[in-house]
């Protein structure tokens, strides 16, 4: 049975490779790249910044370590996400007129 002290350091090298490869992730989404080669890795173009992370660790179609290795220096750095519309936009783009209604 694993001793107390060994599980927590197991768990703690856990969470930091889930946070590490999830901040790639989050990195390599906006990225050309990155949209180019995820427009390959699902039909849905929805895929999780962790998936994304996970990617870059065995893509089989794109070397990736010279992207990875110019992250470093950046990679405690808060990430730029685009913002969401705005409520103001939101009301415009809610009228009677441009609202589907799907009947059955």
């Amino acid at each position: 049975m694993p001793t107390e002290a060994m599980v927590a350091r197991l768990i703690g090298v856990v969470c930091l490779a889930y946070t590490v490869q999830r901040h790639l992730g989050q990195r390599v989404s906006p990225a050309p790249v990155g949209q180019q080669r995820g427009a390959q890795w699902t039909v849905s173009d929805r895929v999780s910044w962790f998936w994304c992370g996970q990617r870059l660790c065995g893509d089989p179609g794109y070397d990736w370590s010279g992207w990875v290795a110019q992250q470093w220096e950046s990679l405690g750095l808060p990430v730029a996400v685009t913002p969401y519309a705005s409520s103001e936009e939101v009301q415009e783009l809610e009228t009677p007129s441009e609202l589907t209604v799907c009947s059955s």
